[in-house]
């Protein structure tokens, strides 16, 4: 469905911001290599909100806003113009009727970088399918444990498993992405490529009257 689909840019893009809400305000871009697409992705935030701006080859895609106050999500699709509102509870109940995969515990490898300014650290993880996962996470982050548990139900429909639940308490922030199919092919990849802080208008987070 298009709903978990945008959804789940919106969490990897989101997902080291949205770590940083309660402090951060400003805007993140994200590379996103998934389908078959190259997808980028602009995110605001500014206090209990948050807002997605999907592009692919810099035509406007998918906007997805999300406001934990009203716990609702706004998807505006804007090659068919119209937008769609779903409360947090709906979207949760979709994703937990998808088939979830089984997977190993996150391992650190003890390969280390920098993303958009931030020293990082690898973790992995395998499927129960064959496909193996990387996440280059970073602590040098203001965590917010409650909008990044928020997220992470919104894409699975349950709480974070124990694993990750562990990774959130101890600070740490995805930035970015990988995921390899069975042959080591890399059939998902996304990125944080910009953080920069600045204030925001609330109107930013709102429907243009031409979606009405």
């Amino acid at each position: 469905m298009l709903h978990g689909f945008i959804l789940s840019l919106v969490i990897v893009a989101s997902v080291a911001s949205s770590a940083l809400a309660e402090s951060f305000e400003g805007t993140l871009k994200t590379n996103v290599k998934a389908k078959g697409r190259s997808i980028e992705v602009t995110s605001y935030f500014k206090g209990s909100l948050a807002r997605a701006d999907a592009s692919v080859s810099g035509k406007k895609w998918i906007t997805m806003i999300l406001d934990l106050r009203s716990q609702t999500a706004t998807t505006l699709d804007h090659i068919k113009h119209r937008v769609s509102t779903r409360s947090f509870a709906e979207l949760k109940a979709v994703s937990l009727k998808k088939a979830k995969r089984k997977q190993s515990p996150f391992t650190k490898t003890g390969e280390h970088g920098v993303i958009a300014g931030y020293p990082v650290e690898q973790y992995v993880h395998s499927h129960d399918d064959g496909t193996v996962v990387e996440w280059w996470v970073t602590s040098k982050l203001a965590l917010s444990p409650e909008l990044q548990q928020t997220i992470s139900e919104l894409c699975t429909g349950q709480p974070p498993d124990p694993d990750y639940a562990r990774m959130i308490e101890r600070g740490l922030v995805n930035l970015k992405t990988i995921r390899r199919a069975t042959d080591g092919s890399v059939v998902f990849d996304s990125q944080i490529v910009e953080v920069s802080h600045t204030l925001l208008p609330e109107s930013l987070f709102t429907i243009s009257n031409s979606y009405n």
